[in-house]
């Protein structure tokens, strides 16, 4: 049961949120005749309950923000409980250098670019600001990655680590334009 769930979180969330759009949640679309559902409303809102109660666990003991899903989890963690709730536990998290860099990479993202006269694709990494704005002030995190990019322990960071805040900051500046 989702009680139980460990490795899996995201995959109940996707379900229940699945399950969510079928009652006109997160969708241009009308929602389905109760009947046509694969739950009812009652059936769905407990649902939610479950896994909100799993996020939270999750979050507690800091198994949420390692998940490599935690962006979207995040995003329906405010839709069922609310944004008040999940920007108090983003907070929190960046409140330090290393939680304000798992964080930023939560919403880092490779692409590929290939243009005429390239042989081969070229990796391309985009940070998304709309949705990193949706759980916290922009430019106060911007301001934070500058004081890491600058600080003597930057060089001690991972490569991710180190790109996640290069590509923030660049972004921010308008050096990378967003997707």
């Amino acid at each position: 049961g989702i009680s139980e769930t460990t490795n899996s979180l995201f995959t109940i969330v996707k379900i229940v949120g699945w399950l969510g759009r079928e009652h006109g949640k997160r969708t241009e679309k009308p929602s389905e005749p109760e009947e046509k559902c694969s739950v009812n409303a009652s059936q769905l809102a407990q649902l939610e309950e479950l896994i909100l109660t799993k996020i939270k666990s999750w979050a507690s003991d800091g198994r949420l923000q390692a998940h490599p899903s935690f962006a979207s989890i995040l995003h329906f963690w405010k839709e069922w409980e609310s944004i008040e709730v999940v920007s108090a536990f983003v907070a929190e998290l960046i409140s330090t250098d290393e939680g304000l860099i798992t964080f930023l990479t939560a919403f880092l993202s490779k692409g590929t670019i290939q243009t005429s006269g390239d042989y081969f694709a070229k990796e391309r990494w985009s940070i998304s600001l709309d949705a990193i704005k949706r759980f916290a002030t922009i430019e106060e995190c911007a301001e934070r990655a500058r004081l890491i990019a600058k600080s003597s322990t930057f060089i001690n960071l991972s490569e991710n680590q180190k790109r996640t805040i290069q590509i923030f900051i660049d972004t921010f500046d308008g050096k990378i334009e967003t997707i």
